[in-house]
């Protein structure tokens, strides 16, 4: 099965989301971020930023759908529905 578009954008929301412990370090993700932005071409980073803005616009998910993927993803059993909402 696939997720869908939004689905995709809250799954890579984890990656910033503490409670998951992704990356423990704040500090080390700032410098990741920053070393990467650092490192693409503006042909390469304007459609990123184009997404990034388009993401941050969609409405929120609802609780039902934050579930779904929470029962869909075996390795987030450990954590309740609100801990991967963020």
């Amino acid at each position: 099965e696939s997720f869908s578009e939004r689905e995709l954008w809250a799954l890579d929301s984890f990656i910033v989301n503490p409670k998951l412990h992704y990356c423990g370090d704040k500090d080390l993700l700032i410098k990741i971020t920053k070393w990467w932005f650092g490192n693409i071409s503006i042909k390469e980073g304007w459609p990123l930023l184009k997404n990034m803005v388009a993401a941050g616009n969609q409405p929120p998910m609802s609780l039902e759908d934050w579930k779904k993927i929470h029962d869909t993803i075996p390795a987030l059993s450990k954590y309740s529905t609100e801990d991967i909402m963020g």
